[in-house]
């Protein structure tokens, strides 16, 4: 069952410019508003907790922001450069498309994210740990990662 957002409006747009220009918290502007196909590039979100809705298309790049987010579906969302705060959370996400290059998220819990097609380079993550258990990659990923990466005894390839 997905969760009804409020929608956004003309008002809410202009103060969220006016934060993002003095850079103040805009998550009191944005909770349990549909943000989806917004430009919060360069804001600062304190906390932004989402369970269970479908936000797409939204332009977080350059943001430095806590964001919970579970179980819900964030397609094709661009989190460039984005600074994911300590306690934030893309767990169960459908992440699929998304564009996370230069992202900056070492303590993110992503663990059963769907992230098959995502743009991922100069992305800082921990991997391989409870927090990215099962995580969903595609195949393009993999031949990426094994450019860079050697584990002895093993060639990645052999599991592409």
């Amino acid at each position: 069952m997905e969760r009804s957002l409020r929608p956004m409006t003309h008002e809410i747009r202009e103060q969220i410019k006016l934060r993002r220009k003095k850079q103040q918290d805009i998550s009191d502007l944005i909770s349990n508003k549909d943000i989806s196909n917004e430009d919060l590039s360069y804001c600062y979100i304190s906390d932004l907790q989402l369970q269970g809705c479908s936000i797409s298309n939204v332009n977080f790049s350059g943001t430095k922001m806590k964001f919970q987010f579970q179980k819900g579906s964030a397609r094709n969302c661009r989190f460039i450069c984005t600074h994911f705060l300590e306690g934030s959370s893309l767990r169960a996400a459908d992440m699929k498309t998304c564009n996370l290059n230069g992202t900056y998220a070492p303590n993110i819990d992503i663990a059963y994210a769907d992230m098959r097609n995502c743009n991922v380079c100069d992305t800082t993550f921990t991997m391989f740990s409870k927090k990215t258990y099962k995580i969903k990659l595609d195949k393009n990923f993999l031949r990426l990662f094994s450019r860079f990466v050697e584990i002895d005894g093993v060639n990645l390839n052999d599991y592409i």
